[in-house]
């Protein structure tokens, strides 16, 4: 079965844009699994998985 995966994209005028992933749930399509990478080349990157992640009420 297959199922959408978004891109969620966060803009600032003062950095280039940000984006993260998100997995919606099957049953809730607000709801779901954010996958997010943040860090640097030099010191390195940290992978965060978010689960029940909720789109609805995001402010970004």
């Amino acid at each position: 079965m297959t199922r959408p995966i978004h891109i969620l994209v966060y803009s600032s005028p003062l950095f280039p844009a940000h984006w993260s992933l998100c997995i919606p749930h099957v049953d809730d399509p607000d709801i779901g699994t954010r996958i997010h990478v943040s860090g640097d080349a030099a010191p390195g990157y940290e992978t965060a998985f978010e689960r029940n992640y909720n789109l609805s009420t995001t402010s970004r």
